[in-house]
């Protein structure tokens, strides 16, 4: 479902990247082309520009974007290894434009597209793969959230050790993104998503009401009860899926750090090994 005001968008957007020479080709992607946009999809729309121009489309590509309305929010945006801006124009209509050269073009989206202007017919068999991480990519992740959550529950014990509970309740926020992490591989293990976006969608509901339940006030008690939830569900996760995957599970860093944890929860003093004392400033 487009807005009249989306609509208008990708008409101006289209008319300007038929009027620049730099541009080779526009198009739509997103929920918009794929049919499944509802009142709350934004916008994504792509140009590939001239490689020789490129360099100083891209100097310019303010002033493109302020050619199309007036912005209230236009920021670089990078993270995914190519150059997007994500906008929001006065009247509502928001969303991201990636850019690409000519030579290269299909790492910046996925899916179906729908096309807008293409001047050299560089659109007319393009497919653009989904992207998915390669097995030794997986391997990888999944050995970081295994072994980085032990990390994130003695940065946890630090912090309550030293009734820091703000800083407590940051690690268990780091913690539980690890398990949601893990929770989709343990769906389906070829997925590149990562963290909270459309969660729902991608993890069963009994497994969500386990981590929904890890949500906690900011007090001693309700911190630590927290803290067990996230281990248990984290064991479920973990353990099945460092053998299917052949990671090697820390017992020993689990057995040391949860040992810590249910002292410190008893009252008892904090440890790192057993008879040696955590250091204070540690």
């Amino acid at each position: 479902m487009t807005s009249d005001q989306q609509q208008s968008f990708v008409g101006r957007f289209t008319e300007m990247c038929q009027a620049d020479a730099r541009v080779v080709a526009a198009f739509l992607g997103g929920s918009h082309a794929a049919g499944t946009a509802d009142a709350y999809s934004d916008l994504d729309v792509y140009a590939i520009i001239d490689d020789e121009a490129y360099d100083g489309f891209f100097a310019e590509r303010r002033a493109f974007m302020r050619g199309l309305g007036e912005p209230l929010f236009l920021e670089d945006f990078n993270a995914f290894g190519f150059d997007m801006l994500n906008f929001q124009y006065v009247g509502g209509v928001e969303g991201e434009l990636a850019l690409a050269r000519a030579s290269r073009f299909t790492h910046i989206h996925g899916g179906p597209f729908t096309p807008l202007v293409d001047k050299q017919g560089v659109l007319a068999e393009v497919v653009f793969p989904w992207y998915r991480p390669t097995p030794a990519e997986q391997g990888e992740n999944l050995h970081g959230l295994i072994f980085w959550f032990w990390r994130d529950m003695s940065v946890f014990i630090k912090a309550m050790g030293r009734g820091q509970f703000w800083y407590a309740y940051g690690q268990v926020e780091r913690a539980r993104v690890r398990c949601v992490n893990l929770a989709r591989l343990s769906v389906d293990f070829t997925e590149g998503a990562e963290g909270y976006e459309k969660l729902e969608a991608a993890v069963p509901g009994e497994r969500l009401r386990s981590l929904q339940a890890t949500f906690c006030l900011l007090e001693r008690a309700a911190l630590f009860e927290a803290a067990g939830r996230l281990l248990r569900c984290y064991e479920e996760l973990a353990v099945p899926l460092a053998a299917a995957h052949g990671v090697i599970y820390p017992a020993d860093l689990a057995r040391q750090v949860s040992g810590r944890l249910e002292r410190l929860r008893l009252g008892q003093s904090d440890t790192t090994v057993e008879g040696t004392p955590h250091p204070a400033g540690g």
